[in-house]
């Protein structure tokens, strides 16, 4: 069947890694595609940091091309920056054991 232009950026060039420091509590990661044939693309940079259940999270999508003919191109002017708090209320794990 015929492919999006999305499925087809994917195809072209696509990476993506994730490290964490302090201790497994902050990662960091970046999400990339590229298109060599339409020279345009999208990374996603992403920042997460965990106490326990809460979480901070922050990144921001951008998205670049010459062309506004091509699949990332043209929504060069929609990249953005966006930040979120995260809290879980739930009941805690207990550690007893049932016998």
């Amino acid at each position: 069947g015929l492919k999006n232009a999305a499925e087809l950026a994917l195809e072209e060039a696509n990476s993506g890694r994730t490290h964490k420091l302090k201790h497994q509590k902050t990662k960091l990661t970046l999400i990339a595609f590229y298109s060599p044939s339409d020279e345009d693309g999208y990374l996603r940079p992403i920042i997460s940091h965990g106490i326990h259940q809460d979480w901070i999270v922050g990144g921001a999508n951008v998205f670049f091309g010459e062309s506004e003919n091509t699949f990332f191109g043209q929504l060069e002017n929609n990249s953005n920056l966006y930040f979120g708090i995260r809290y879980s209320f739930g009941a805690k794990r207990s550690k007893e054991r049932q016998i």
